[in-house]
């Protein structure tokens, strides 16, 4: 199960919440630093909205408690309760620095000023 977010998202944190609530185990993925990432949710999804859920072959798009419930029930995970919960937090952002390089020159570009 593979659980799509974004930073600073209200409802990928309700999204978090139930999944930990209900006490099953997820992957998540923050679709802001990796294109691939971007890429697999936009495969998986159909679309680029957060959060998303998939488990197995089921996936929905956006955030709709019932819909989670009943993704969750088909694939045959426990009710909430039944499972104790679970305390999984948002994933931290990965702190790469911005590749940046100096612009190309090309023969047209102007001359420096002095």
């Amino acid at each position: 199960m593979t659980l799509y977010t974004t930073p600073r998202c209200d409802p990928c944190d309700e999204a978090r919440s139930l999944l930990n609530v209900r006490g099953v185990p997820f992957r998540e993925v923050s679709v802001t630093s990796d294109p691939k990432d971007m890429e697999a949710l936009n495969k998986a999804v159909g679309s680029n909205a957060v959060p998303s859920l998939v488990v197995g072959r089921l996936s929905q798009a956006g955030f709709e408690a019932r819909a989670y419930h009943s993704m969750l029930d088909s694939a045959g995970y426990p009710e909430s309760g039944i499972l104790a919960p679970r305390n999984q937090h948002q994933p931290e952002p990965e702190e790469k620095p911005m590749e940046t390089k100096p612009p190309e020159l090309g023969p047209y570009a102007p001359a420096p000023r002095r």
